[in-house]
């Protein structure tokens, strides 16, 4: 994962790639979040995120849900 500061104006941008392979171990993704939420909880609130990559999830269903208003 690289995450690159970026300031825009009056507040920063945070642009993160990650990369995660397909036969990595499941704590990779928790360990990932771990990561993301560190930065973002010492960000400001007007900062911003960028999240995107190749997470190499094959059975997830990007959307929304009719019959909620949860992405899944």
């Amino acid at each position: 994962m690289v995450c690159t500061k970026i300031r825009f104006d009056q507040h920063w941008t945070y642009v993160f790639n990650v990369y995660i392979p397909p036969v990595a171990p499941l704590d990779s993704y928790s360990t990932c979040c771990l990561n993301i939420e560190s930065v973002a909880q010492n960000a400001d609130l007007t900062d911003q995120f960028l999240l995107m990559g190749d997470f190499n999830l094959p059975d997830i269903i990007w959307g929304n849900s009719d019959q909620d208003d949860e992405f899944h």
